[in-house]
C-alpha cells in the first residue's frame, strides 16, 4: 500500500469562486462517502493562475456552497505553482485556457489534466457501463482515475462552450448560480466513480 496521498488540486483564476467551490465540494463528498483509512490519504487543494494572494473565497461563493450543503471552511487564494503540479494526482481546471496555461507551465501535468465539465463526461461514461464500487484503499482512488483517463481517447470532440465554466468574479448571485449549474453536475459525476459512491448533492442553488 502507497504511503503518498492522493492529490486532487483544483485551478481557476484568482482562486476565489470556481477552484475553492469545487475543492469544497470535493472534500465534502469524499467525508460522506469514503472510509476514514481513504480520506486520510486524499488531500484536495486550490490554487489560481493569478490569485490574490490572501484573499478569502468570495461571499457568493460561500453562500453557494452552503446551499450545496457543504462548509466552505478558511480559505485563502494561493498562487498555482510547479511543485503543487507535481504533486497532483488529478489536476482539475476552469477552462481549456487554463488547461493550456497549466500544461505550459508543467508539460507532463498533460497526463493527469482535465477541465472540471471533461472530466465528468468522462466519469459519466464510466458510470453508466458499471455501477461504482467501494473504495476501500487509496489505490482504489488511483484505479478510478485510470478507468476515466481510459475514456479520453474515446470520447467524441466537445466544444469550448461545453468545457468551460464561467468566471462569476464581480457578477451578482445569479450568475454565480449559472456557474454552479455548470460546475456541480461535472464534479457530482466525477465523484461517484473516484468515490465509488453517489455524492449526496442537494438541489442546485436557483438561476
Amino acid at each position: 500500500m502507497t504511503n503518498q496521498p492522493f492529490t486532487i488540486l483544483a485551478v481557476c483564476t484568482g482562486n476565489l469562486c470556481r477552484s475553492p467551490l469545487a475543492a469544497a465540494l470535493l472534500r465534502g463528498w469524499a467525508a460522506s462517502s469514503l472510509p476514514a483509512s481513504v480520506r486520510d490519504s486524499l488531500r484536495v487543494v486550490s490554487a489560481g493562475t493569478r490569485a490574490p494572494v490572501g484573499t478569502p473565497m468570495s461571499e457568493h461563493a460561500v453562500s453557494l456552497a452552503r446551499e450545496l450543503g457543504v462548509e466552505p471552511g478558511a480559505h485563502e487564494a494561493q498562487q498555482l505553482t510547479e511543485q503543487m503540479l507535481r504533486e497532483a494526482d488529478l489536476v482539475l481546471v476552469a477552462t481549456r485556457a487554463h488547461r493550456h496555461e497549466v500544461a505550459r507551465m508543467l508539460p507532463r501535468a498533460a497526463r493527469v489534466l482535465y477541465t472540471f465539465r471533461e472530466l465528468g463526461a468522462l466519469a459519466a461514461d464510466v458510470h453508466a457501463g458499471a455501477p461504482p464500487a467501494a473504495r476501500d484503499r487509496v489505490e482504489d482512488l488511483q484505479a478510478a482515475l485510470r478507468a476515466i483517463a481510459a475514456r479520453r481517447g474515446l470520447a467524441p470532440r466537445r466544444a469550448p462552450d461545453d468545457d468551460d465554466v464561467i468566471d462569476p468574479i464581480g457578477q451578482p448571485l445569479a450568475v454565480y448560480r449559472t456557474m454552479a449549474s455548470q460546475l456541480v453536475p461535472a464534479l457530482a459525476a466525477s465523484a461517484s466513480v473516484l468515490y465509488g459512491a453517489e455524492p449526496a448533492v442537494l438541489p442546485l442553488p436557483r438561476r
